[in-house]
């Protein structure tokens, strides 16, 4: 015959309440498993395109009519975005490419 402490079926207990009480955890969880991947692929997909934008962000030029300096970098957009020179309003071909 098999006898059971009350500590045991205190246990027992507990299990069964647990087991009730995270039914749903598996879809919880596996909720939050997709989004953390989400976020580590969007996190990779970030890190890819950056290295690719420095590298065409590196251009120089300045407008030969009145001295204007416009760095890709700092402006964080392309040269062939610029419309005209700030400052004297002359179009993009008043620029020569300095570096």
């Amino acid at each position: 015959m098999l006898r059971f402490s009350t500590t045991a079926f205190y246990y027992i207990g507990k299990i069964i309440l647990l087991r009730k009480r995270t039914k749903n955890m598996g879809t919880i969880l596996e909720g939050l498993r997709s989004a953390n991947l989400q976020k580590s692929i969007e996190k990779t997909e970030d890190t890819i395109r950056k290295p690719e934008e420095k590298k065409t962000l590196r251009g120089v030029y300045r407008c030969r009519v009145c001295g204007y300096i416009f760095d890709e970098s700092l402006e964080g957009k392309p040269f062939s975005t610029l419309e005209q020179c700030p400052i004297c309003k002359q179009g993009p071909g008043a620029f020569q490419q300095v570096r």
